[in-house]
């Protein structure tokens, strides 16, 4: 048995004082909740996050990436939104306040930011912005936002990874500082605080393993592994950029630009070209970013040997090019030079349950990785896997449960927790847990994100529950997804050609 691994006129902008009171997660929290909006992009029927940063008279502004107010990716660009774009700002109150194209405007070319403008007779609470001058790597930041899948406000603590105060050529739109607190599709263009709730950057790119799908891991254990890195813009991007289209918001401390490149600008930077080769569909083209990526790597190991995140990163891509001999070694490495480096353990942790079939060392990694972040949903999944697979049912229940209880619109974790209830022969547990594969995933139009969703479906049907025709069509619709989101390579499209034709299906994918 085979277990899936499973956008106009400011004068001030409020920005902070020198010297301010760290305040609770709680306090961070309520200030937080009080700045942020939902942005409903009603082309699109997506939904992304934004901060309002101004008001004037009943005229409020509002921060927001470029992606969520474009029909685009993240990566291209727009000069201004659709004529026929028109957009829902949802306040703090709950209160709806619809707004039409040219209340937006696109804060240049080259970065992924745009101010959206509606107007209120009530009052709003205004974000307090500071530079990132003073955040460094290990300082405590929060992400929040409002998730297209996940009802209400988000709140989460993390910590900044790397902090780099330089545009890069590979940044995607400005993204250089990178942080480990957890957030979701539809929190694009929110704020990332920092322990004092100042807003130091704007959050945009998530820790997902590719724009056009979300792919999960497999028996191979190459694809789909959250690597722990999300990125934002930092303020002082944000600053220039209204400042290049003639926003006077007055003297405003910015901070130096590094005179040379450090470890972690090459970490970011190989982190980037690493995204770049998880877009492409070329094989060559993956492989050659992948080795870039690599090399960027090496670089900051070469300025700073006790770089963990660049061992961790550079072992999860030695991991995905099969060079395996070179993925312990780094993963090793990352711990040694961070004891408390959650992340670490838990893909040093995968790597034994998936590729070395060493159970009992991958639980004790995800035991540690738990201790140290408790609120990290995936290696609660994993760890459960661990269980399964050693024959703790009931363990592995308790795991699932509480990766659940996390992260509830996760389809991959009531794949996994099927199987554990067929183990506890608990069939009309795991038959409700299969209906809610496909109903956790549903984008505004009622139809699953993403062809692993099928993928889970159609394979459990199969192989546990003897529905033919229903594995057929959940299998048929995740090979038509990967096909209609160009996902020509992977795990996932093996998987599903490997269960296409145990049914007499043969035709591969285009």
């Amino acid at each position: 048995m085979k277990y899936p691994l499973i956008l106009i006129c400011l004068t001030t902008i409020g920005l902070s004082a020198n010297i301010a009171t760290a305040k609770s997660s709680a306090q961070v929290k309520r200030i937080a909740q009080s700045v942020t909006v939902s942005i409903e992009n009603q082309q699109i029927q997506e939904v992304g996050s934004g901060f309002i940063i101004q008001r004037q008279g009943n005229l409020y502004t509002i921060v927001t990436n470029r992606h969520v107010v474009c029909k685009i990716t993240n990566t291209q660009q727009c000069a201004t939104p659709p004529a026929a774009a028109s957009y829902i700002i949802t306040t703090p109150d709950g209160q709806k306040h619809p707004v039409a194209a040219p209340a937006v405007k696109i804060l240049g070319a080259d970065v992924d930011l745009a101010i959206v403008q509606f107007r209120s007779p009530k009052q709003y609470a205004i974000a307090q912005i500071d530079t990132s001058a003073s955040l460094k790597a290990d300082d405590v930041i929060y992400t929040a936002g409002f998730p297209a899948t996940k009802p209400g406000f988000q709140f989460n603590d993390g910590q900044a990874l790397v902090v780099v105060r330089n545009r890069m050529p590979e940044d995607r739109g400005g993204y250089t500082i990178g942080y480990d607190a957890m957030t979701l599709p539809g929190m694009s263009g929110s704020a990332v605080f920092d322990r004092e709730g100042r807003v130091v950057a704007i959050h945009g790119q998530g820790d997902r393993y590719r724009n056009k799908a979300t792919l999960v891991a497999f028996d191979n254990g190459q694809e789909g592994m959250k690597v722990g890195i999300n990125r934002g813009i930092p303020v002082e991007i944000l600053i220039r950029a209204l400042q290049q289209i003639g926003v006077n918001i007055g003297s405003v401390p910015l901070a130096a630009v590094d005179s040379q490149t450090n470890a972690d600008e090459y970490v970011l930077r190989g982190y980037s070209k690493w995204i770049e080769s998880n877009d492409d569909t070329d094989p060559s083209e993956i492989g050659s970013k992948r080795r870039a990526a690599i090399q960027f790597y090496d670089r900051a190991i070469a300025l700073n040997p006790k770089q963990a995140k660049a061992h961790l990163l550079r072992g999860f891509a030695y991991l995905q090019l099969q060079e395996f001999d070179k993925v312990m070694p780094d993963y090793d490495l990352a711990i040694a030079n961070n004891a408390k480096y959650a992340m670490a353990y838990y893909a040093r942790g995968n790597f034994k349950l998936v590729k070395l079939k060493n159970f009992a060392s991958a639980r004790s990694d995800y035991d540690r990785a738990i201790a140290l972040k408790p609120t990290f949903s995936g290696v609660y999944l994993n760890r459960g896997d661990a269980k399964l697979r050693m024959g703790d049912f009931q363990g592995a229940l308790v795991d699932t449960d509480r990766a659940i209880s996390i992260e509830p619109d996760n389809p991959t974790y009531y794949a996994l927790r099927v199987l554990v209830k067929l183990k506890l022969n608990d069939r009309s547990g795991a038959t409700a847990d299969l209906d809610r594969i496909l109903k956790v995933d549903l984008d505004a139009t009622g139809v699953p994100r993403s062809p692993a969703s099928y993928y889970f479906s159609g394979t459990l049907k199969k192989n546990f529950f003897e529905d033919r025709s229903g594995a057929l069509e959940d299998l048929g619709r995740a090979r038509d997804m990967c096909q209609e989101l160009e996902i020509a390579d992977g795990s996932l499209v093996n998987a599903i050609e490997v269960q296409l034709a145990e049914l007499g299906v043969t035709n591969r994918f285009k």
